[in-house]
């Protein structure tokens, strides 16, 4: 399976992003801030990486397995934990690359209340306000980002993204061509994914489904985990380019 792994991570140089060194090694805020969250940012990305790669070299190895059963440990446990985690983990990527530009805006790039409250989301909803206090130059970068973070998906595509990751965060482990969560309640936000409904006592209570659908399949899941890796790569690259992420020496 590592070969696989290897196979698809050279094919993209997702390893092969240059980032410049650090200038000037005085102790200001603004440079040590560049530092640290340099390597925040690195980490993020080569995780996003690893899972996304893992998940589509687990598939490319459960392909070549005659072995019914060891084949499907390959797809519905490797494959599909890996994919899940790759989706998670560029959500997250995003979140830390808008805080990593709100740290170094002086905390002006986004109105929060707390820095905790700094996400993508809100990033995004700021700059289509317009009223961004940051300086011209990370206001730049950040809607640079939210390009790049977009790149080769549809409307469809994202939301999507955004609805695997928070219901498989938050809700129950999403299917990838099987089904886990294969019963409960439902409405006009909940589609039902094949398989019938019914009710219980009270017409006007609950309708709950029977589902006999799996919740995505991977097919899909594989354009979405390509796209990531691409993408997260062109995020990071940006920021290099513009010399908002830096480099000391070591990892």
């Amino acid at each position: 399976m590592y070969d696989e792994y290897w196979r698809e991570i050279d094919a993209g140089g997702y390893f092969q992003v240059p980032i410049p060194p650090a200038l000037s090694t005085r102790l200001r805020p603004r440079n040590m801030l560049l530092r640290s969250g340099t390597r925040v940012l690195r980490w993020a990305y080569r995780d996003t990486i690893e899972r996304a790669a893992m998940a589509l070299a687990a598939e490319a190895t459960a392909r070549q397995i005659d072995i019914d059963g060891l084949a499907a440990h390959f797809r519905f446990v490797i494959r599909n934990r890996d994919a899940a985690d790759a989706i998670r983990s560029y959500i997250r990527f995003l979140d830390q690359i808008s805080y990593h530009l709100y740290e170094i805006s002086g905390r002006r790039l986004v109105d929060v209340k707390t820095p905790r409250d700094v996400s993508f989301q809100r990033l995004e909803k700021q700059l289509a306000t317009g009223s961004t206090k940051a300086s011209r130059r990370i206001a730049t970068a950040a809607r640079r980002v939210v390009v790049n973070a977009h790149g080769g998906l549809t409307k469809d595509g994202w939301k999507l993204l955004q609805s695997f990751r928070n219901v498989d965060t938050h809700r129950f482990v999403v299917g990838i061509d099987h089904v886990i969560y294969d019963f409960g309640p439902v409405s006009k936000d909940d589609p039902v994914r094949g398989g019938y409904t019914f009710g219980f006592g009270d017409p006007n209570d609950l309708t709950y489904a029977q589902f006999s659908e799996p919740d995505i399949r991977f097919d899909d899941i594989d354009k979405l985990l390509r796209l990531t890796m691409s993408n997260a790569k062109t995020a990071l690259s940006t920021l290099a380019s513009l010399r908002l992420l830096v480099v000391s020496g070591g990892f």
